[in-house]
């Protein structure tokens, strides 16, 4: 659940509606975009989508999945 104040910022900054971050919040966790925090009720995004700065350099994972042409 994301509280109010967030829902309402991201409304406001993306013109996204209620119904609708509803809908990609769904499928951002379904994807792992998000992920369960420690606390009850508390979703984070995935470190892995966090560039990470080392000195003047920023870092960043990326995992493609390949699939063979047998599956």
């Amino acid at each position: 659940m994301i509280s109010a104040t967030n829902r309402k910022y991201i409304e406001q900054e993306t013109g996204v509606t209620p119904d609708n971050q509803s809908r990609y919040f769904k499928k951002f966790k379904e994807l792992g975009y998000l992920v369960k925090g420690k606390f009850d009720r508390q979703w984070l995004v995935n470190q892995i989508l966090i560039p990470q700065v080392i000195k003047d350099r920023v870092q960043l994972t990326v995992i493609l999945r390949i699939k063979d042409e047998e599956n």
